[in-house]
């Protein structure tokens, strides 16, 4: 490496000013040289560094003019050197910008391309000059992070406080209010409507100038979203944006799933309320009355469902019943179906294929309801009908009631002519004999009239209180068969069991025997005992017979005995399809058991 000097000559002048010698300084300055090259190789890596650093740095005067930039600083806010600053900040952020002390941050809204930047600024004073050094760092991707995430828990914010008035709310219409308020207040809108159904909610003053498409209209003043339910508008007094749309997108689906929710809630209600109505109404046919039935039906129909009034009309019997300001029709419709107008719906009543009367009914929604009206017109129909063919059974019933008891009294009146009859045919015959075979019939042919006097005297013709009927027989026959000279005690202890005619009168048939046996036979002295004793035991029947006489033969048996009596007493239990045992214990005693 060679070596630099510094030659100065300085002329010497005589006199005369004639140069007449000169002065040499030779300064070595090699050192120096070297020095300014590696200053100058400095600046130039400083330049360098500067103009590629990634964070946007400017060098500006005290006028915030721009001296000096690099490349990150003109291509982020597109400005090149002697731009004043203040030209792009935020006319509210220009405060800050003077505000600002060397070593000091702030936060600054910058405007590039059209686009607003949000960029923390650092200042550093150079020592010695009136320059000053900005650095800025794009925070705008940070901010809009931000601002998406503050968006996110408004809107999280608002259906957390819309759940909890979807899962308690019942009506719809209310809840489509209190949401409407919510998202009016989520994206400052003026005013806007919901509509659901036919059901239009509005909350403020909105006025469309514009058919809005779907999604938000050119002018930015209008917001329009549609589903499958519902659809919604909302004017603004500025302009709506992206995210206010895709706000409203994730409320308004989430809003379609909690009417959807109250509507299906509402259904299982109505729902419920109409199987118990349908319930009442069943247990309403039981009434008599028809007219009775369809006041009723009609009170129910207002309490259960949202039917406000109701009226019906019917003929064959005439009955006319209304509730609330509907009145009954004149006319009865002439078709079996129902008919559903906007708030009317009218139902036929069909008993046995004939159109018998119409019951009308006002209220919301009919048509939505027709599924229901027509089980609800099945329904009336069938229980007016069970009604009226359930009075029509009764009253038949009565009739053949009545002409039963007149058929069993006349039996009974000819039984007691036959009776009458044999006890004066044995007045004429003085063979005992004979005369005591007619007084045996005639025993026979009393007991039978006696139990058609029961039947007919009894409240059910189809059954008789057979303990009642025992009774009555067994006094009868003491008084007709004991003599003067004999007192005979009556020993009764019989249960309550009912037994229809043809076990009855085999019975009676079986006790005026065995009686007959014991006073005829067996009995003896001036007094004597028969006990009967009635039982019920495991679906039979028990009568004993027994008396305080001499007891049976020993070698007694039933079925080979000659008297007539005994073997009437043997076939007739066999007719019951029951059992017969007989013994001697302190006298005679017979029992039969048989089924009931």
């Amino acid at each position: 490496m060679g070596k630099h000097f510094h030659l100065r000559a300085s002329p010497i002048y005589n006199e005369k000013d004639e140069v007449i010698g000169a002065i040499e300084i030779i300064r070595d300055i090699t050192d120096y040289i070297e020095t300014e090259k590696k200053l100058e190789r400095s600046r130039e890596n400083y330049r360098a560094i500067f103009e590629n650093r990634a964070t946007p740095t400017a060098v500006l005067d005290r006028k915030w003019r721009v001296l000096k930039s690099n490349r990150a600083f003109r291509e982020t806010l597109n400005i090149q050197d002697g731009f004043n600053l203040k030209g792009i900040i935020h006319p509210d952020d220009i405060h800050r910008l003077e505000g600002l002390s060397d070593s000091g941050r702030t936060h600054l809204r910058i405007r590039s391309n059209g686009e607003l930047l949000h960029m923390i600024v650092h200042r550093g004073d150079l020592p010695g000059s009136d320059r000053t050094v900005l650095s800025f760092n794009d925070i705008t991707g940070l901010k809009r992070s931000q601002r998406r995430l503050k968006r996110e828990l408004r809107v999280r914010k608002l259906l957390s406080e819309i759940h909890p008035i979807a899962v308690s709310s019942e009506d719809a219409d209310r809840f489509t209010e209190d949401v409407l308020k919510l998202i009016c207040e989520l994206t400052g809108a003026t005013g806007g409507m919901i509509s659901l159904g036919n059901t239009v909610i509005r909350d403020g003053q909105i006025g469309v100038e514009e058919e809005p498409p779907e999604g938000i209209s050119q002018s930015g003043r209008l917001i329009h979203l549609s589903s499958e339910d519902t659809g919604a508008v909302i004017t603004l007094r500025g302009e709506f944006r992206d995210h206010d749309l895709r706000a409203l997108r994730h409320i308004l689906h989430y809003y379609d799933l909690a009417v959807n929710q109250i509507n299906y809630r509402n259904r299982i209600k109505e729902h419920r309320n109409n199987l118990k109505l349908i319930n009442l109404i069943l247990k309403s046919s039981e009434r008599e009355k028809p007219e009775d039935f369809l006041e009723e039906v009609i009170d129910l129909i207002t309490e259960y469902t949202d039917f406000d009034s109701a009226a019906v009309h019917m003929k064959d019997p005439d009955i006319t019943v209304s509730r609330g300001s509907l009145k009954a029709p004149d006319t009865i419709p002439s078709t079996g179906v129902v008919k559903c107008h906007e708030r009317r719906a009218e139902i036929p009543i069909i008993i046995e294929d004939e159109y018998r009367g119409v019951l009308i009914l006002r209220g919301d929604e009919p048509t939505r309801k027709r599924e229901f009206l027509e089980v609800l017109s099945n329904e009336i129909s069938d229980g007016l009908q069970r009604i009226l063919l359930k009075n029509r059974i009764i009253e038949s019933l009565h009739e053949k009631d009545v002409l039963l008891r007149e058929i069993h009294h006349r039996v009974k009146n000819n039984l007691q002519i036959v009776a009458s009859l044999l006890s004066l045919q044995a007045g004429y015959t003085d063979n005992s004999d004979v005369k005591g075979v007619l007084q045996d019939s005639q025993l026979r042919v009393r007991a039978m009239a006696l139990a058609h006097e029961k039947i007919y005297r009894s409240r059910n013709v189809s059954e008789i209180n057979l303990a009642g009927y025992i009774r009555t027989l067994a006094e009868e026959m003491i008084t007709l068969q004991s003599h003067h000279r004999m007192f005979i005690d009556l020993d009764l202890d019989l249960d309550e069991i009912k037994a229809e005619m043809d076990r009855c009168i085999p019975l009676g048939l079986i006790t005026n025997e065995i009686i007959s046996n014991s006073i005829k036979h067996a009995l003896r002295g001036e007094r004597g005992r028969i006990k009967i004793i009635l039982r019920r035991e495991d679906g039979h029947g028990i009568l004993t017979i027994s008396d305080d006489g001499r007891g049976l033969p020993q070698d007694f048996d039933i079925d080979r005995v000659r008297s007539l009596g005994m073997q009437l007493v043997s076939n007739l239990v066999r007719q019951l399809e029951g059992e017969l045992e007989y013994g001697s214990r302190e006298g005679a005693w017979f029992r039969i058991k048989f089924p009931i």
